[in-house]
């Protein structure tokens, strides 16, 4: 069954928090098997390639998730329930990465920020 241009987009956008979310290479739609693994839940369904996928739908997914982050963020520092960490590297290409933990109750958030320099 042919789906229509909302069910497509919901679709791109739940593949998208999904490589997102666990930190997966874009590339890894793009295997052999895991096509086979789309086609067989939806014959009718092209899945976005990795391309797609490393503009707008992940522009979009991280925009959703920045905003219930700023939530949860805001709840924990309210209720004096959270401890913030931090550490920095440098990877092989010379690029400064900081990483962000954010500690409570509740399972931990890490976020991984990747930059030039910071100021």
């Amino acid at each position: 069954m042919l789906q229509s241009s909302r069910e497509c987009a919901n679709l791109d956008g739940r593949r998208a928090r999904w490589l997102y979310r666990s930190a997966l290479p874009l590339r890894t739609t793009e295997a052999p098997a895991f096509q086979a693994f789309c086609k067989g839940l939806n014959a009718a369904y092209k899945p976005p390639s990795r391309f797609s996928l490393a503009g707008p739908l992940l522009d979009r997914e991280f925009a959703a998730q920045s905003v219930l982050m700023d939530v949860f963020a805001a709840r924990s520092l309210a209720a004096v329930d959270i401890i913030i960490g931090g550490d920095g590297w440098t990877d092989r290409q010379r690029n400064s990465i900081c990483n962000v933990m954010l500690f409570t109750p509740e399972p931990p958030i890490s976020i991984t920020i990747l930059k030039d320099n910071f100021t």
